[in-house]
C-alpha cells in the first residue's frame, strides 16, 4: 500500500512538471523546453544538491556522479518521476493468489 502511494504522488508530481513545462509552449511565447530534474533540484535546495554532489564526488565511487547520477539527474522531471511512478506502482500491485488444490 505505501508503494502504491508513492506511485500516486509521483505521478502527481510528475504532471505538475509536465504542466509547467508546457505552459509555455501552449501560450505561443516559447518552444517546448523540459526542465531537467537537477535544474528543479538545484531552484527549490540549492544547498542540498551541492551536499550531495560533495559526498558523492568526494566518495571512492566519484565516477558514479559523471557516469550515472549526472546523466539521469539531466533527464526531464517528468520523464523520470513518471518512470519511477510506474515502478512504485510495479512493486505496489496487489498479486493474485494461486489456489493450489492438492489431494
Amino acid at each position: 500500500m505505501l508503494f502504491r502511494f508513492f506511485s500516486a504522488l509521483l505521478l502527481l508530481i510528475a504532471l505538475v512538471a509536465f504542466a509547467s513545462d508546457i505552459t509555455p509552449a501552449l501560450n505561443g511565447g516559447q518552444p517546448f523546453h523540459a526542465t531537467s530534474l537537477a535544474e528543479h533540484w538545484t531552484r527549490l535546495i540549492p544547498a542540498s544538491f551541492e551536499a550531495v554532489k560533495r559526498s558523492v564526488t568526494g566518495s571512492p565511487v566519484s565516477f558514479l556522479w559523471d557516469a550515472v547520477i549526472g546523466p539521469f539527474l539531466n533527464g526531464a522531471t517528468f520523464l523520470i518521476l513518471g518512470m519511477l511512478s510506474l515502478l512504485f506502482g510495479y512493486l505496489g500491485r496487489r498479486r493474485s493468489r494461486i489456489k493450489v488444490f492438492a489431494n
